[in-house]
Order: structure tokens, then C-alpha cells, then sequence
């Protein structure tokens, strides 16, 4: 609500009115797409990071073999 200008008349107030679900819905639906492609980048990203993080893990752990040990024959 705003003042209307003196010469209009005194204290008179201009309220305007908006349907709020035109405003809202692009919003609510693009928050919610974000959402899902959020998710759905975890779903699929997770398991390969936990994935390099293992592989990595087992190469730290693993024992190490001197480059200069003998190589055997079969």
C-alpha cells in the first residue's frame, strides 16, 4: 500500500492486488527440478567418489615391493 499523491485527495491509499500462484509457481517448480538434480548428481556421484577413495585406501595399506627386488621366473 502506498499514499496517493496530495492532489488526489487526502489520505487515500492505493492497494494493488497479485494472484501470489502466478508468482510462486515458476519459483516452486524450479526449486524443486534443482532439488531433484541435486539429488539425483549425489545418487550417482557418491558411490564413484566412495569408490576412488577406497581404491585409494587400498593402495596406501597395501605392502610395498622394493622396484629393485629380484624379478622370479615361472
Amino acid at each position: 500500500m502506498v499514499e496517493i499523491r496530495a492532489r488526489y485527495g487526502r489520505d487515500q491509499l492505493l492497494g494493488i492486488a497479485v494472484p501470489i500462484d502466478e508468482i510462486e509457481r515458476p519459483v516452486a517448480e524450479l526449486r524443486n527440478q534443482t532439488l531433484f538434480y541435486s539429488i539425483a548428481f549425489l545418487v550417482f556421484a557418491l558411490p564413484v567418489y566412495a569408490t576412488l577413495i577406497v581404491a585409494w585406501l587400498d593402495r596406501r595399506i597395501a605392502p610395498r615391493r622394493s622396484p629393485f627386488a629380484a624379478v622370479e621366473d615361472d
